[in-house]
């Protein structure tokens, strides 16, 4: 008897299924605390916030910025961009990839990601 292979996607060791997805918990500008949704598609990363579509990202674009971030990375609402600011103690020794990703939204200012949220999302794109 054949073994059932499954027709998603491989990314990493997993396969990407339809309607996987990744929350990450922010903070507004007035202090709430809510959830963006990043859904995971084989080609693309839709970004959800109050219940709506913020944004797309190309998944490959995404994949190679994450693994380089220099310039802002944005499409519509959101913005994906270093923050040299967070765990950086000597602003003198900040070079061109030190700081923590961070994403940003209509309401959300520059919220960085946890290096275990960072690390969850570079293995799922």
């Amino acid at each position: 008897m054949a073994k059932h292979q499954s027709s998603a996607p491989l990314v990493g060791d997993a396969a990407i299924e339809p309607g996987d997805s990744l929350t990450l918990d922010v903070v507004t500008g007035n202090g709430q605390a809510v959830a963006v949704d990043l859904l995971l598609h084989p080609d693309s990363v839709e970004v959800w916030h109050h219940h709506r579509l913020a944004a797309a990202f190309e998944r490959g674009l995404l994949r190679r910025w994450l693994a380089h971030p220099d310039l802002p990375l944005t499409r519509a609402d959101v913005m994906f961009d270093l923050d040299r600011t967070v765990d950086v103690h000597d602003r003198t020794a900040i070079t061109d990839f030190q700081g923590r990703v961070a994403v940003t939204l209509a309401d959300v200012q520059a919220w960085p990601l946890s290096p275990r949220e960072l690390g969850r999302l570079q293995s799922l794109i």
